[in-house]
C-alpha cells in the first residue's frame, strides 16, 4: 500500500470511531478504574478500541498495534506499528465535556509517518503525513512566526498527586519563570491537543517535565505521537528538555515542542 492508502484507511477509521463515541455518550458504563478511582475506563473505550483493532487487522494484516487499553509491545519483526488512543479524555467524556479525542499514529521502524487527532463532538480533525504537512479540517496549517518568548503562548503539562515532592517544588519555580518571561501560560486536559494548537499556529510552545519530576505520571506515547509529527510537519521542533531528539518513544527526559523560532529560548526556561 502507498502512504495515501494508509491515510485514507486511517481517516475513515477515525471518523467511524467518532460515530461510536457520539452514539453512546451519556449512556456509557464505567468498567474499571486505573491509577485512581476517578481514572476510569468505559465500555465505549473498549468498543472504539475493538473497532479500530479489527479495522487495522483487516486492512493491514501483520502490522502491530499499540493501544492505551492493551499496552501491547511493539512488533520488532515487521516494523509497522499503529498507535491508538481510543478515547483520549475519558474523564471529560463521562462528565459531558466536549474536550476529548481519538488519536491514531502510524510508524515504520520507530519513524512517525502518519498522525491523526479527531474531536468528534466538535468535528475537528488534524491530519499530518510525513513529507506532506498538516491539515486542520482540510486547511493546510503552519506554526506561528513569533520569534520572541515574551510574545509567546506556552502550554504546559500540569502536575497531579503522583508527582514527587521535589518535582512539585521545582515545577512551582518553573511556573514563576514562565510567568515572568512569556506572554501567557496555558494548559489543556490532553497533551495532544496542546501540540495540535502549536501545529496550527495558535500557540508557540509546550512543555512536559521529565519523569524525575512526574514520578509515575504520564503521558504515554499514544498521548503525544500524532501531535509530535504534526509539529514537525508544520515547521516546528520537538526535543527533550536537553534539546535532544526523542528516541524510541522515550519521554523520560520530558518533551519540549515549539514553532522552532523560540525553541532555544524555551529550553533555557525549562533547564
Amino acid at each position: 500500500m502507498t502512504k495515501t492508502d494508509y491515510l485514507d484507511v486511517a481517516t475513515k477509521m477515525i471518523k467511524e470511531a467518532g460515530k461510536i463515541v457520539l452514539k453512546y455518550k451519556n449512556c456509557q458504563k464505567i468498567i474499571k478504574s486505573k491509577s485512581d478511582p476517578l481514572d476510569v475506563v468505559t465500555d465505549v473505550d473498549y468498543q472504539v478500541e475493538k473497532y479500530l483493532i479489527n479495522s487495522i487487522n483487516q486492512n493491514f494484516p501483520g502490522h502491530h498495534i499499540l493501544s492505551e487499553e492493551t499496552e501491547n509491545k511493539f512488533n520488532t519483526v515487521s516494523g509497522f506499528n499503529w498507535i491508538i488512543d481510543p478515547l483520549d479524555g475519558t474523564k471529560e467524556y463521562v462528565r459531558n465535556i466536549y474536550d476529548y479525542s481519538i488519536n491514531i499514529a502510524f510508524e515504520y521502524n520507530n519513524n512517525l509517518l502518519l498522525g491523526i487527532v479527531y474531536f468528534p463532538e466538535i468535528d475537528q480533525i488534524y491530519i499530518s503525513q510525513k513529507g506532506k504537512g498538516v491539515e486542520h479540517n482540510n486547511n493546510l496549517v503552519k506554526v506561528s512566526q513569533v520569534n520572541k518568548i515574551n510574545n509567546s503562548i506556552i502550554y504546559i503539562h500540569l502536575p497531579d498527586s503522583r508527582w514527587t515532592k521535589k518535582g512539585l517544588k521545582d515545577f512551582s519555580q518553573q511556573q514563576l519563570a514562565f510567568i515572568k518571561n512569556i506572554y501567557r501560560l496555558r494548559s489543556k486536559a490532553h497533551d495532544c491537543e496542546s501540540l495540535c494548537f502549536i501545529a496550527k499556529g495558535a500557540a508557540e510552545g509546550y512543555f512536559l517535565p521529565p519523569l524525575e519530576m512526574r514520578g509515575t505520571a504520564g503521558p504515554k506515547w499514544w498521548d503525544v505521537a500524532p501531535g509530535i509529527l504534526m509539529i514537525q510537519e508544520a515547521g516546528g521542533m520537538v526535543t527533550d528538555v536537553h534539546g535532544k531528539a526523542i528516541v524510541n518513544h522515550d519521554l523520560s527526559n520530558g518533551l519540549v515542542a515549539s514553532n522552532k523560532l523560540i525553541h532555544s529560548q524555551l529550553l533555557q526556561l525549562v533547564k
